[in-house]
């Protein structure tokens, strides 16, 4: 498959250049990458008879996270979970409401912030606990990534910021974090001297991790960490992308601000977990 920087395929773009992913499976219309030291699988693929050969020889059963990018490939996923649930059930069986709904329905858009109680069985070793549908927002191909003298000033951050972090965002484990550290992802921003936040990029090259200390919102620090992050990518000739969950209107209305584009399809997080 052909992947561009400018397009839906930006993270898989990103996160293979980056040498953080390795190609499962390709073909012309699709592609599924797992990322390095993870059990996170991307998928993308518009044929849906390959995708589920593809989910049939990779089951999402071994992996603790797995984005799905479009509605179609969403509601596939859940159709075949949905008919291994009922396996053994009566045929015959009215189906219930659950059922009767378009599987992408069938769970709420969670923000990880309040992980969600809603629940699926897999199989049975693993269960659904989160299920998050996002926005992809790519920089537009030829735009140039310059903007206005920065106020902030920023550093990469390191190891040795990790206390100081670890009480401002708890929404990746202390292994995630200490990666992204360690790999010189992420960056804190400083005003006056005086550390107000920091942003960075995922393991497969998203922008995100941005987090602004409630004394230094609304000043339009946030909106500068990010042209940070777009002008560090752009000029390492990597995509300058972002997911952003749907219900999180005021990230939508920045990336919008800052002129990134919306993509063509939504992608859908789902989270597995073993049973207990």
């Amino acid at each position: 498959m052909e992947l561009s920087p400018y397009n839906q395929t930006a993270i898989f773009y990103n996160a293979l250049k980056l040498k953080n992913a390795k190609i499962l499976e390709e073909d012309e219309t699709g592609i599924m990458i797992q990322i390095h030291d993870s059990q996170t699988a991307l998928v993308l693929q518009s044929n849906l008879e390959t995708a589920k050969i593809w989910l049939d020889k990779h089951p999402p059963c071994s992996f603790d996270l797995i984005s799905l990018y479009g509605d179609a490939l969403c509601d596939l996923f859940y159709r075949i979970y949905v008919m291994q649930r009922n396996r053994g059930h009566n045929e015959e069986k009215e189906p219930d409401e659950l059922d009767r709904l378009e599987p992408r329905d069938q769970l709420d858009p969670v923000n990880k912030r309040d992980h969600g109680t809603n629940q699926i069985d897999l199989m049975s070793q693993k269960i659904t606990r989160l299920f998050g549908k996002s926005k992809l927002f790519v920089w537009p191909e030829n735009q140039k990534a310059e903007f206005g003298d920065f106020s902030l000033t920023f550093k990469t951050a390191g190891l040795s910021d990790f206390s100081w972090i670890r009480s401002h965002y708890d929404l990746v484990s202390d292994d995630e974090l200490k990666e992204d550290l360690e790999d010189g992802r992420l960056f804190i921003g400083y005003w006056n001297g005086q550390p107000i936040g920091f942003a960075g990029m995922h393991p497969e090259g998203s922008m995100g991790l941005l987090e602004i200390l409630p004394k230094y919102r609304k000043q339009g620090f946030g909106k500068q960490m990010e042209e940070y992050l777009i002008r560090q990518l752009v000029e390492h000739h990597l995509a300058a992308c972002c997911e952003v969950f749907c219900d999180n209107f005021i990230s939508i209305a920045l990336q919008k601000k800052l002129g990134l584009k919306e993509a063509s399809e939504n992608c859908y997080w789902i989270e597995l977990e073993s049973e207990s």
